[in-house]
């Protein structure tokens, strides 16, 4: 079970590194009720996320080992060409203003009661397309699948990564919850940090995740 740690927490830790999905849940959390309006957007993070999980366990997991380990070596390289793709992508185009708006807020009245369904759907979407995360995420499950330790191990680290990488939703609103009158100084210089240079943190995560998933399928690839 260590080596299978070793192996995946890397991945998971580089792609709990998201400006998108932190920005997003400061703002829910700077609007009324905001543990209420949290707790639906986090429930669309988990959502997507967990289908991702499972998917990269059951299908691309099971895939690999029932065929040579060299599949899931290109795998791993194939990811990491994307990443850096993504990167490139990333870095060309202009850094974006943080949104006002919750997700899914939009056209809300001041007065109105708040809407959890839309708050549950941006959450959704906005993780499917969270790519500094997913990525990561999918290849973490493939290596969950394809390992040979017991179920209730593989569970465990299943958990564990999804835990860590939904931290950018979940300790922001355990700040809140915890300390709600230091919160807004606790997130705040953070929230101004990634507003000048989020862009970069998303490139930074994009070639790095890239570079180590291209050394590491390379390397087993010539060990296979």
């Amino acid at each position: 079970m260590g080596g299978l740690i070793s192996k995946v927490a890397p991945l998971t830790i580089v792609g709990a590194i998201s400006p998108t999905i932190f920005l997003a849940t400061v703002v829910i959390l700077s609007g009324r009720r905001p543990l209420l309006r949290v707790t639906a957007f986090a429930a669309g993070i988990t959502t997507t996320t967990l289908l991702v999980a499972l998917a990269g366990m059951f299908l691309l997991g099971r895939a690999v080992s029932t065929h040579h380990s060299r599949t899931s070596h290109l795998i791993d390289i194939a990811v990491g060409v994307v990443l850096l793709i993504l990167a490139v992508v990333a870095a060309a185009r202009p850094a974006k203003k943080t949104s006002q708006e919750a997700p899914g807020d939009r056209g809300q009245a001041e007065g109105d009661r708040v809407r959890l369904v839309p708050l549950y759907l941006g959450g959704v979407a906005l993780m499917a397309t969270n790519f500094s995360s997913i990525m990561p995420l999918l290849v973490a499950s493939k290596d969950i699948g394809e390992a040979t330790v017991p179920a209730p191990e593989k569970a465990l680290v299943l958990i564990a990564a999804i835990a860590v990488i939904m931290a950018p939703v979940l300790v922001p609103a355990l700040i809140v919850a915890i300390f709600p009158r230091q919160s807004d100084t606790l997130l705040g210089g953070l929230r101004r940090f990634l507003d000048r240079w989020g862009k970069w943190v998303v490139v930074a995560v994009f070639a790095l995740l890239g570079i180590y998933l291209v050394v590491r399928g390379v390397l087993d690839l010539g060990q296979a």
